[in-house]
Protein backbone atom coordinates (compact mmCIF):
# COMPACT_ATOMS: atom_id res chain seq x y z
CA UNK A 1 0.00 0.00 0.00
CA UNK A 2 1.17 3.54 -0.85
CA UNK A 3 2.02 5.49 2.14
CA UNK A 4 -0.87 7.95 1.94
CA UNK A 5 -3.50 4.49 2.26
CA UNK A 6 -4.58 4.42 5.78
CA UNK A 7 -3.69 1.11 7.94
CA UNK A 8 -5.62 -1.65 8.56
CA UNK A 9 -7.39 -1.26 11.54
CA UNK A 10 -7.16 -4.80 13.55
CA UNK A 11 -4.92 -6.34 15.74
CA UNK A 12 -2.56 -8.97 14.77
CA UNK A 13 -4.95 -11.97 15.58
CA UNK A 14 -7.87 -10.30 14.03
CA UNK A 15 -5.60 -10.20 11.01
CA UNK A 16 -5.74 -14.01 10.47
CA UNK A 17 -9.50 -13.63 10.97
CA UNK A 18 -9.99 -10.97 8.46
CA UNK A 19 -8.00 -12.51 5.60
CA UNK A 20 -9.61 -15.48 6.15
CA UNK A 21 -12.93 -13.88 5.73
CA UNK A 22 -11.68 -11.73 2.46
CA UNK A 23 -10.68 -14.88 1.00
CA UNK A 24 -13.71 -16.55 1.77
CA UNK A 25 -15.78 -13.64 -0.09
CA UNK A 26 -12.96 -13.98 -2.73
CA UNK A 27 -13.85 -17.52 -3.79
CA UNK A 28 -17.39 -16.31 -5.39
CA UNK A 29 -19.53 -13.12 -3.93
CA UNK A 30 -21.40 -13.65 -1.28
CA UNK A 31 -25.50 -12.51 -0.21
CA UNK A 32 -25.58 -10.41 3.39
CA UNK A 33 -27.18 -13.36 3.88
CA UNK A 34 -24.57 -15.83 3.50
CA UNK A 35 -21.97 -13.54 5.52
CA UNK A 36 -24.27 -13.26 8.53
CA UNK A 37 -25.03 -17.53 8.52
CA UNK A 38 -21.30 -18.32 8.22
CA UNK A 39 -19.13 -15.06 9.80
CA UNK A 40 -21.66 -14.03 12.50
CA UNK A 41 -20.43 -13.81 16.25
CA UNK A 42 -21.54 -12.34 18.89
CA UNK A 43 -17.05 -12.31 20.45
CA UNK A 44 -16.13 -8.64 20.09
CA UNK A 45 -12.70 -10.26 19.14
CA UNK A 46 -14.48 -11.91 15.85
CA UNK A 47 -15.35 -9.52 14.04
CA UNK A 48 -14.13 -9.69 10.69
CA UNK A 49 -17.19 -8.67 8.80
CA UNK A 50 -17.00 -5.08 10.65
CA UNK A 51 -13.57 -4.89 9.98
CA UNK A 52 -14.01 -5.39 6.48
CA UNK A 53 -16.48 -2.82 6.21
CA UNK A 54 -15.03 -0.15 8.61
CA UNK A 55 -12.09 -0.60 6.72
CA UNK A 56 -13.19 -0.16 3.15
CA UNK A 57 -12.11 -3.58 1.78
CA UNK A 58 -15.49 -5.18 0.81
CA UNK A 59 -18.54 -3.55 -0.64
CA UNK A 60 -22.15 -4.42 -0.52
CA UNK A 61 -23.88 -3.55 -3.87
CA UNK A 62 -27.42 -5.08 -5.29
CA UNK A 63 -27.25 -7.38 -8.35
CA UNK A 64 -28.72 -6.68 -11.36
CA UNK A 65 -32.59 -7.26 -11.45
CA UNK A 66 -32.85 -10.30 -12.73
CA UNK A 67 -31.04 -11.88 -9.67
CA UNK A 68 -34.01 -10.31 -7.66
CA UNK A 69 -31.77 -7.31 -6.68
CA UNK A 70 -29.97 -9.19 -3.96
CA UNK A 71 -27.14 -7.22 -2.19
CA UNK A 72 -24.01 -9.29 -2.14
CA UNK A 73 -20.49 -8.72 -0.90
CA UNK A 74 -17.60 -8.32 -3.20
CA UNK A 75 -13.61 -7.66 -2.58
CA UNK A 76 -12.94 -3.88 -3.10
CA UNK A 77 -9.71 -3.29 -4.90
CA UNK A 78 -8.30 -2.64 -1.37
CA UNK A 79 -9.32 -5.77 -0.32
CA UNK A 80 -8.08 -7.23 -3.67
CA UNK A 81 -4.80 -5.53 -2.68
CA UNK A 82 -4.89 -6.26 1.09
CA UNK A 83 -5.36 -10.40 -0.05
CA UNK A 84 -2.21 -10.64 -2.59
CA UNK A 85 -0.08 -8.81 0.19
CA UNK A 86 -1.15 -11.59 2.79
CA UNK A 87 -0.28 -13.58 0.38
CA UNK A 88 2.98 -12.80 -0.29
CA UNK A 89 3.97 -12.69 3.37
CA UNK A 90 2.56 -16.01 3.87
CA UNK A 91 4.90 -17.14 0.96
CA UNK A 92 7.80 -15.61 2.06
CA UNK A 93 7.40 -16.95 5.38
CA UNK A 94 7.30 -20.62 3.30
CA UNK A 95 10.02 -19.72 1.34
CA UNK A 96 12.19 -18.98 4.60
CA UNK A 97 11.08 -22.00 6.61
CA UNK A 98 12.24 -24.21 3.77
CA UNK A 99 15.56 -22.90 3.10
CA UNK A 100 16.08 -23.12 7.27
CA UNK A 101 14.70 -26.57 6.70
CA UNK A 102 17.91 -27.34 4.21
CA UNK A 103 20.19 -25.46 5.87
CA UNK A 104 19.71 -27.42 9.11
CA UNK A 105 19.86 -30.97 6.67
CA UNK A 106 23.58 -32.96 7.45
CA UNK A 107 25.95 -32.98 4.61
CA UNK A 108 25.23 -35.83 3.08
CA UNK A 109 21.78 -35.62 3.24
CA UNK A 110 21.96 -32.20 1.34
CA UNK A 111 23.70 -33.54 -1.16
CA UNK A 112 21.98 -36.64 -1.71
CA UNK A 113 18.71 -34.65 -1.92
CA UNK A 114 20.22 -31.49 -3.68
CA UNK A 115 23.13 -32.94 -5.35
Amino acid sequence: MSDDTPAIEASASQLGNLTQFLIWVAERPRTYADIMEAWRTSCPRLSAWEDATSNGLVDLARRSAGDAGTAVATLTPKGRYLVVAMMRQFFIGVNNLRDQARAALPGEERELLFG
